[in-house]
């Protein structure tokens, strides 16, 4: 994150992750689940003003292990949590393919 000395605008860079309905209609989806995003090898500079709140993306292993800790916790204490997502798929931009997930 840094700041714009003229303008006093903050910014940061962020890997871009889609939503299967964010994608082109055109480009095959592998099969989703619930709370999967799909991450992209794009990079882009955003306004830290648009960040909406914070959150993880994270591959099956540690998305499961996470979803069951949260599960122990309770709907109580969870409250406060901020979202996960699982991510199983890479999307390559550029190419509008998708590359598994290694590790």
């Amino acid at each position: 994150m840094w700041e714009d000395s003229k303008t006093g605008l903050k910014w940061v860079i962020v890997r871009r992750c889609y939503f299967p309905g964010d994608l082109p209609e055109n480009i095959g989806h592998p099969c989703t689940e619930a709370s999967e995003v799909y991450e992209s090898n794009h990079d882009s500079t955003e306004m830290a003003g648009h960040i909406q709140g914070p959150c993880e993306v994270l591959p099956m292993s540690k998305f499961k292990e996470e979803t069951e800790r949260r599960s122990r916790l309770g709907l109580e204490e969870n409250g406060g949590l901020h979202p996960v997502f699982l991510c199983k798929w890479l999307y390559d931009e550029s190419k509008g393919l998708f590359q598994p997930v290694t590790g």
